[in-house]
C-alpha cells in the first residue's frame, strides 16, 4: 500500500474518532442541560395489584421543561422483593426520589429505551415487565406491598426517577380492612345564603357540579355529607324552582347511601366554636313567598259514579296552600344524625363540648388532630375523646383518596390508586386476624372537570384486602380512647370571624325598627353562614371578597335609616315646630321614635319624643314643638330609636338661633303706638268738648253767637288737623 494512502486512511480514522467523541460529548452536554427541567411520573396498572403469572404494566409521562432537547436514553425498572414493613416506610419511599443509594427498589428487573423529548414537550412511556422477571415468592404468606421505581438515564448519567408501589397478591388468608368513605354534596361557595334560581339551573344541569356529585356517588358505599343550603334553596322557590333542581332533589331523597348534614352552607364549625360567641350558628328564618306555593286544585264534593247524574249545585271545596316554615324547609331524613365535620386539623379541646352543647354528638376528626392513649397500630376510626364519641379519618388514606378522585390525568389517577391500594394492604397485613374499620374523607373541593369518585370507589371495591363499609359500620366499631392534639384555627381567622359576628350583632340591634325584624335578620344570618363557608379556607382571595362583602352590607343596612341633615334654624318666636326628616333606604317600612334633646335652658323641648313611620325606600317628616326661654344659640341633639328604645343610627345635631324677644319688642311697640293713637284721639275729643262748653258759656247774652258756636262744634266734632275751625265763628261775627 502506498505511503500516501496509508497516511490518508490514518487521518480519516482519527477524524471520524474525533467526530464521534465530539458528538457523544454534545449529547452528554445536552442531557445534563435538560435534566434540570425534566420530570417523570410512573404508575402501575390495576391499582398496583399484581398476581402470579401477570406482567407488571407501568405507564407514565416524561416531560422536558428545559430549553434543551432531551436525547433518547434508557428506562430501567427497579423492584424491592421484600414486603414493606410499615406504612411509614411506604410513605418515606413514595415521598423521596429514587436513586442508586435508595434503600428500596435496588434490584433492576427490566430495561427499555426511553424516547427523546424536545424542549417544552411531553412523551408517554409504557413499560411491560415480564412476570418471570419479577422473581416474587408465590407463597400466599408473601403477599403485600412492594416498592417499585423507574429511572431514566442517558448513557451513564441518570436524568430523572420516580417511585411507586405495587401489591403482590398470590392469595392469602386475612380479614380485609373495612374502609368507610365520606364525600360532601355541596355547591361552590358564594357570599349569599341561598343559591339563586339561575345557579341552581346550572348546578343541576346534566354536567353541573351537583349532578356530577350524585352521579358519582349515588347508591355506592360512600356516605354523603349534604349541605342543607342546597335543599333550602330549592324548596324555598316552590313551583318556580327549576325542573332540573326539583328532579335532583327527588333523586337525592331516593339514594340508599348513608347521609348526614353538614352545617348550613358548610360553615366553619371550629372557627365558630373558638370565636367569642363560642356557639354554632344556624339559620333563624327564611322569607317564604306565599305566591310560590299555590293551593292544590280543588276537588268535587261528591263521589261520582257511573249511574249518578251531575249535580249542578255541587261546588268544589276550596283548599288553602300549604306553606313551608323555616323548620320544614330544612327537614330531611338523614340516616346518621347529629354529626359535626370540621375542617381537618382545626379542632381545640373545648370544641367538642361546644359541638355537643349545640346538638352535634359525634365529631369527625382528622388523625393529625388526635393522639391515642396507648401505642395502637391503626386503631378503628371510632374513638372516644373526653367522653365524646368521634370518628377519626386516617390522614394518609384521605390524602391518597382525594388525590385519586381529583386526578386530572389517567396516569395521575393510576398512581394515586396504586399508593392507596398499597397503604391499605399494609394495614391489612399487619392486622390479618382482626379487621380494622378505617375512614377516609374527601376535602371540601367541589367537582371540576375531573372527578373520578365512581372509578375510585369501584377500584377499591375490587381489591381483595379492602371491604367496603358504611358510615354506620364505622360508628359501630369498638372505640379507642384518645385525646385531642390542639390544632386551633389561625388567630387572624378567629379575629375576622369575631368581626363578622359583631357586624351581624349590629344588624340585629338595628332590626328593631321593623315590625318583623326577621325579614332583615333571617337573610343576614344566612349570608353570614355562607361567608363562613369551609370552602373559602385555602382560597385567600375568595375569603377576602366574602369577608368584605358581608361587612359592607352590614354597614349599609345599619346606615339605611337616617336623619336628613338640615340647615341652621332661626327662631323668631317663643314657640315653633322644629321640622325633622327621616330617610328609609330599606325595602321594608320602618317605625322609629324621634327624640330631641336641648343641652341649654335657652330652648325647651315641649314634646321630645315623636313616633314616625317611614315607608320602604322613601322619607317622611315630623315636627317637634319647642319653646324659647331666652335668646341665644342652641345645638339640639336629634336621635332615632326603635319603639322599644333601641338606638338607631348616629345622632344628628341642629343649630337653632333663638331671637324670640324681637317678637315681644315689636308687640309692645305696636301696642304702645295703638294706645297712643287712641289716647290722643280721646284727649282731643275731650278737649274739644271743653272748649265748646266754654264757648257756650261766654256767648249766653247773644243767641247768634251761641248758635254759631254750637253749629261749628257739630259740624266738625273730630277735627284733629287745626284749631282754625274753633276761631272762624268769632271772625265771622266781626
Amino acid at each position: 500500500m502506498p505511503m500516501r494512502l496509508v497516511t490518508f486512511l490514518l487521518a480519516l480514522a482519527l477524524g471520524l474518532g474525533a467526530l464521534g467523541v465530539s458528538d457523544s460529548a454534545a449529547q452528554a452536554k445536552n442531557a445534563k442541560a435538560a435534566s434540570a427541567g425534566v420530570s417523570l411520573t410512573i404508575a402501575p396498572a390495576n391499582s398496583g395489584l399484581v398476581r402470579p403469572g401477570e406482567d407488571l404494566l407501568l405507564s407514565g409521562t416524561l416531560s422536558n421543561g428545559s430549553s434543551a432537547d432531551l436525547p433518547a436514553g434508557t428506562a430501567s425498572v427497579y423492584l424491592d422483593r421484600s414486603v414493606m414493613a410499615s406504612r411509614d416506610a411506604l410513605s418515606d419511599w413514595l415521598d423521596k426520589t429514587a436513586d442508586a443509594t435508595s434503600p428500596h427498589a435496588t434490584t433492576q428487573v427490566f430495561q427499555a429505551p426511553s424516547p427523546a423529548v424536545p424542549a417544552g414537550e411531553t412523551r408517554t412511556i409504557y413499560l411491560t415487565v415480564p412476570a418471570a422477571s419479577l422473581g416474587l415468592d408465590p407463597d400466599p404468606a408473601a403477599w403485600g406491598a412492594r416498592a417499585v421505581g423507574v429511572r431514566v438515564a442517558t448513557g451513564s448519567s441518570q436524568l430523572v426517577a420516580a417511585n411507586s408501589s405495587i401489591v403482590w397478591f398470590p392469595g392469602g388468608s386475612f380479614a380485609p380492612t373495612r374502609l368507610s368513605l365520606i364525600a360532601p354534596v355541596a355547591a361552590p361557595p358564594s357570599t349569599t345564603g341561598l343559591i339563586s334560581s339561575d345557579d341552581l339551573t346550572t348546578f343541576t344541569s346534566p354536567t353541573g357540579v351537583l349532578t356530577r356529585e350524585l352521579d358519582q356517588a349515588v347508591d355506592r358505599r360512600i356516605a354523603l355529607a349534604i349541605d342543607p343550603m342546597v335543599i333550602a334553596s330549592i324548596r324555598i322557590l316552590g313551583t318556580s324552582a327549576p325542573a332540573s333542581a326539583r328532579d335532583w332533589l327527588q333523586r337525592l331523597e331516593d339514594v340508599t347511601n348513608d347521609t348526614f348534614a353538614l352545617s348550613y352552607a358548610d360553615s366553619d364549625l371550629a372557627v365558630m366554636s373558638q370565636s367569642s360567641r363560642a356557639t354554632i350558628l344556624t339559620p333563624t328564618d327564611f322569607a317564604i313567598d306565599p305566591k310560590l306555593f299555590p293551593a292544590p286544585q280543588p276537588t268535587p264534593t261528591g263521589t261520582p259514579s257511573s249511574t249518578s247524574t251531575p249535580n249542578p249545585g255541587a261546588t268544589a271545596q276550596p283548599t288553602a296552600p300549604v306553606l313551608p316554615t323555616s323548620k320544614t324547609i330544612l327537614d330531611w331524613q338523614y340516616s346518621v344524625p347529629s354529626i359535626a365535620w370540621p375542617l381537618d386539623d382545626t379542632v381545640a379541646p373545648k370544641d367538642l363540648d361546644v359541638f355537643a352543647k349545640n346538638g352535634l354528638k359525634t365529631t369527625i376528626l382528622a388523625s393529625g388532630n388526635v393522639d391515642y392513649a396507648h401505642d395502637s397500630r391503626f386503631p378503628n376510626a371510632a374513638a372516644t375523646v373526653g367522653g365524646h364519641p368521634v370518628l377519626v379519618a386516617d390522614a394518609t388514606l384521605s390524602t391518597l383518596f382525594r388525590r385519586a378522585v381529583l386526578a386530572s390525568t389517567t396516569v395521575g389517577w393510576q398512581g394515586a390508586m396504586a399508593e392507596l391500594s398499597a397503604s391499605v394492604a399494609v394495614v391489612t397485613q399487619q392486622n390479618p386476624s382482626e379487621a380494622r374499620s378505617l375512614l377516609a374523607t374527601l376535602g371540601r373541593n367541589y367537582p371540576t372537570n375531573s372527578y373520578r369518585l365512581a372509578d375510585t370507589v369501584a377500584a377499591l371495591s375490587a381489591l381483595p384486602w379492602v371491604a367496603g363499609a358504611t358510615l354506620s359500620d364505622a360508628l359501630a366499631a369498638t372505640p379507642t380512647t384518645a385525646s385531642i392534639v390542639a390544632a386551633p384555627e389561625m388567630p387572624e381567622r378567629v379575629a375576622q370571624a369575631d368581626a363578622l359576628f359583631a357586624a351581624e350583632q349590629a344588624v340585629d340591634v338595628f332590626s328593631a325598627v321593623l315590625k318583623q325584624p326577621t325579614l332583615l335578620t333571617g337573610k343576614h344570618r344566612l349570608d353570614l353562614l355562607a361567608t363562613l363557608s369551609s370552602a373559602w379556607v385555602g382560597n385567600a382571595a375568595g375569603w377576602k371578597n366574602a369577608y368584605d362583602s358581608y361587612t359592607q352590607r352590614s354597614t349599609q343596612i345599619t346606615n339605611s335609616v337616617t336623619i336628613v341633615e338640615s340647615s341652621s334654624i332661626i327662631q323668631p318666636s317663643d314657640k315653633i315646630s322644629l321640622p325633622v326628616t327621616v330617610r328609609n333606604d330599606l325595602a321594608f317600612p320602618v317605625e322609629v321614635v324621634i327624640s330631641v334633646r336641648s343641652p341649654s335652658g335657652i330652648l325647651h323641648v315641649v314634646q321630645n319624643q315623636v313616633p314616625l313611620t317611614i315607608e320602604a325606600n322613601s322619607q317622611a317628616g315630623a315636627r317637634i314643638a319647642v319653646q324659647s326661654v331666652a335668646n341665644g344659640d342652641v345645638q339640639l341633639r336629634v336621635s332615632l330609636s326603635s319603639a322599644s328604645g333601641t338606638p338607631i343610627s348616629t345622632p344628628s345635631f341642629v343649630d337653632v338661633n333663638v331671637q324670640a324677644q324681637w317678637e315681644t319688642a315689636i308687640t309692645v311697640g305696636i301696642g304702645a303706638l295703638l294706645l297712643g293713637i287712641f289716647g290722643f284721639g280721646i284727649w282731643r275729643n275731650i278737649a274739644k268738648r271743653r272748649r265748646a262748653k266754654r264757648a257756650g258759656t261766654d256767648g249766653e247774652s247773644g243767641d247768634e253767637g251761641t248758635e254759631d258756636a254750637v253749629d261749628v262744634t257739630a259740624a266738625d266734632p273730630v277735627d284733629h288737623d287745626s284749631d282754625s275751625a274753633d276761631v272762624q265763628p268769632e271772625t265771622g261775627r266781626d
